[in-house]
């Protein structure tokens, strides 16, 4: 069980890892937005601790 966790572990690592130049992009939108006086509102349940 604690390699499968371990295993899926690296494949999120490494999907990130190869999109990071997108996830960079995606937050220079986001910063620009704030300070030009945007927001973020989000709902669900347990959204809250993964942002």
């Amino acid at each position: 069980m604690v390699d499968l966790i371990n295993s899926e572990d690296r494949g999120v690592a490494e999907a990130v890892g190869s999109q990071r130049l997108a996830i960079a992009d995606a937050i220079e939108l986001v910063v620009e937005a704030f300070r030009s006086g945007g927001r973020m509102i989000y709902v669900g349940a347990g959204t809250s601790g993964r942002l």
